[in-house]
């Protein structure tokens, strides 16, 4: 091993030029890749929208807009519920004497961010539903501090749930079963993500006699379908709210133009409007890495060296001759 170092070392000093040159194009190389990374992340924090309905029809492109990233809650069983906020297999929110987790496509319960709260969404008896597609909560601090009419006290967080139904602009009863009983004072708030308002959406929902659970009356694309859209699938950005002050309440909910789910929407089937992103200045991520960089300018100054060999092996001949 330390023959082949002198030997290398010896062969760097003899060709100075070729040496000079390899180090030149390596420094020429980290420099573009140290600019690279630099400059990439401005091509990630800006976006611009178009959408398509469940018709085909396309929208044009929105204005462009800033946004910011968040660490994804994994679904890895595909059940439509992050892993981490999956309850217990012994869970029977709805009290049918039925695990909640060998029925998903009627029910699907989750623990619920921020809380020891868990609920379960369930279909159950309704004729127009065809499955819980998705459900998952998410700690309302997360939501923007100051929207329209936030509620000060949503003591169960905030659940995002998709409905499918039969049809588009079918209307569903869908009831929520709480782990436990929400306080006399409670109302029902549906939030709207793009336009940044809560809203009392208390006339369309029942609570039970017990306040361990609240039935739902959602019409797709109308009342209750935050997405706006008759499309197939219900989506429900909503919470309990303890009424503890006097809250701005609208006396109709927003036909809404939203797009579908809020800002912790999960993933989910269901088709509909979808958003395709494009991504500012048109620069798409390049899958270079350092060590591939590395080895193209090796493969380079390999190429520059094998050269001037092949010309003093051509000029020996001539003299030869």
């Amino acid at each position: 091993m330390l023959e082949i170092m002198r030997m290398a070392a010896r062969n760097l000093l003899r060709y100075k030029r070729r040496t000079l040159l390899t180090a030149a194009l390596i420094t020429v190389g980290l420099v573009a890749v140290l600019l690279f990374i630099a400059v990439a992340g401005s091509f990630k924090d800006m976006m611009v929208a178009q959408f398509t309905d469940s018709m085909g029809t396309i929208s044009g492109w929105s204005a462009d807009g800033y946004f910011t990233t968040e660490t994804t809650r994994a679904d890895l069983n595909a059940n439509g519920i992050p892993d981490v906020q999956e309850v217990a297999s012994t869970v029977d929110l709805n009290r049918d004497w039925v695990r909640d987790n060998r029925q998903p496509r009627y029910i699907k319960s989750v623990k619920m961010e921020g809380t020891n709260v868990q609920i379960g969404v369930c279909i159950k008896g309704c004729s127009t539903c065809i499955g819980v597609e998705s459900v998952e909560s998410e700690d309302v601090s997360q939501l923007d501090s100051y929207a329209y009419g936030k509620p000060a006290n949503m003591p169960f967080a905030l659940i995002n749930f998709k409905i499918a139904v039969a049809k588009p602009g079918d209307t569903a009863v869908v009831k929520l079963y709480f782990s436990k009983a929400a306080s006399s004072s409670s109302k029902w708030y549906q939030y709207d993500a793009i336009a940044d308002r809560w809203y009392d959406f208390s006339a369309y929902a029942k609570l039970a006699y017990d306040r361990k659970s609240v039935t739902l009356t959602l019409t797709d694309g109308g009342p209750g379908d935050a997405d706006g859209v008759a499309n197939g699938v219900i989506v429900d950005p909503a919470g309990i709210v303890e009424a503890e002050e006097e809250v701005p309440a609208v006396v109709e909910p927003p036909s809404s133009t939203s797009i579908a789910g809020s800002g912790g929407s999960s993933g989910g089937g269901g088709g509909g409007c979808f958003i395709e992103t494009a991504i500012d200045s048109g620069v798409a991520e390049i899958p270079l890495s350092f060590s591939s960089l590395l080895g193209l300018v090796i493969l380079m100054s390999l190429m520059l060296r094998e050269r001037p060999r092949a010309l003093r092996q051509k000029l020996r001949r001539e003299r030869c001759r």
